[in-house]
C-alpha cells in the first residue's frame, strides 16, 4: 500500500509549510502554530482528518521521506512541488514540526 495521498497530496502539502510559525509573504497567510496550519488543512481543504492533518501528515512519514518524495515529483512537473527552505532544513536536521 503505498502513500494514501499520492502526488496530489504532495502538492497540497507543499504548498502550505513555508514556516507554519512564519508569515508567508508570498501567499499572504499567517498561521500562528504547526497545529493552527493542521487545521486549516482539515476545515480549509477536507485533508483527511483521519491523518491529522497536513503537518502531522508530513511528521508521521517523516519530513526527509516528505522533501525527497517532492523533489521527485519536481524533477517531473515542475517548481511547484518544491519544498521551502524551512522544510528542507527541517528533513536534514531530523526535526519535526509536532511534539509529542
Amino acid at each position: 500500500m503505498g502513500d494514501p495521498l499520492g502526488a496530489t497530496g504532495g502538492m497540497l502539502l507543499g504548498t502550505l509549510l513555508d514556516e507554519p510559525e512564519r508569515r508567508d509573504l508570498s501567499t499572504g497567510l499567517v498561521m500562528v502554530s504547526a497545529r493552527d496550519a493542521d487545521v486549516g488543512s482539515l476545515l480549509g481543504w477536507g485533508f483527511p482528518a483521519a491523518l491529522g492533518g497536513a503537518v502531522s501528515h508530513i511528521d508521521t512519514v517523516g519530513a526527509a521521506r516528505f522533501v525527497e518524495e517532492c523533489d521527485q515529483l519536481a524533477r517531473r512537473h515542475g517548481e511547484r512541488f518544491e519544498v521551502p527552505p524551512a522544510l528542507r532544513e527541517l528533513a536534514a536536521s531530523g526535526g519535526r514540526y509536532l511534539e509529542d
